[in-house]
């Protein structure tokens, strides 16, 4: 039986600044005198004094140098290269493994709104697509809509234990199982699922640290250790500072 997409909030488009190429100015090039004539006259009585040419003063070394030095300006900025045209994917594919892979590389970037589009997509060809589900029920949780996050993440659950089951993907569902029942002040039954989860194949890094965050009202070791092993995963990860602060 196909059950609804779960619907998401737009969520604000992340601002993607245009890196624009900076052109170096050059100092313009002096220009060339003309080359002197062939023939010089000679004959002081035959050219007017007052018309003879003054030689051109000899340029000085320093003066050489800089004028050099100007002509080989360093060459401008370039801006990043774009993504390569082969690693795009239109939203009107009907390939669900890679709209969700494409979809899974945006949100990793940080695109949530624009990955959203590509789980939403995927699932509206198949919406008992597991990996689209667990995909979209990372920007439900984001988005703070905890029923529809555990709607979303059960029936991925069920169909990661079932017809679509993959390595890691059981453990993530749980996982945000997990955190709805956490961020509804539900520690107990946090903390049941959390285990779950990073008992797991493929949980996701951040099982640990919630669990930690699910077990730090009683100050025990377990949520320590919890942290450090987040810490273990994801030395720079966005929830590196907050690990370290709950452990010192």
């Amino acid at each position: 039986m196909t059950t609804s997409i779960p619907q998401v909030a737009d969520a604000t488009a992340d601002a993607v600044a245009a890196v624009m190429a900076i052109e170096l100015p050059t100092a313009p090039l002096e220009p060339l005198s003309a080359s002197a004539p062939a023939h010089a006259e000679r004959n002081a009585d035959a050219v007017p004094s007052a018309a003879r040419r003054r030689p051109k003063p000899t340029a000085s070394p320093r003066s050489e140098t800089t004028a050099v030095s100007q002509k080989k300006a360093p060459p401008p900025e370039t801006a990043p290269e774009a993504e390569p045209a082969a690693a795009r994917v239109s939203l009107d594919s009907s390939d669900t493994a890679r709209l969700t892979e494409h979809a899974d590389t945006l949100y990793a970037q940080g695109q949530t709104a624009l990955a959203a589009s590509y789980y939403r997509r995927a699932l509206e060809i198949d919406a008992d697509y597991a990996p689209a589900l667990v995909g979209m029920g990372r920007g439900i949780l984001r988005a703070e809509k905890y029923d529809e996050a555990m709607s979303n993440a059960t029936r991925a659950l069920q169909l990661a234990r079932g017809v679509d089951a993959r390595p890691g993907l059981e453990a993530e569902a749980i996982y945000q199982m997990g955190r709805v029942h956490l961020e509804r002040g539900d520690r107990d039954a946090a903390r049941q699922l959390l285990r779950q989860s990073v008992s797991l194949t493929g949980a996701p890094a951040e099982a640990w640290f919630y669990l930690g965050e699910a077990l730090a009202s009683d100050n025990s070791p377990a949520a320590r250790r919890a942290y450090e092993r987040y810490l273990e995963l994801e030395t720079s990860g966005p929830l590196a500072d907050r690990a370290r602060r709950a452990i010192q």
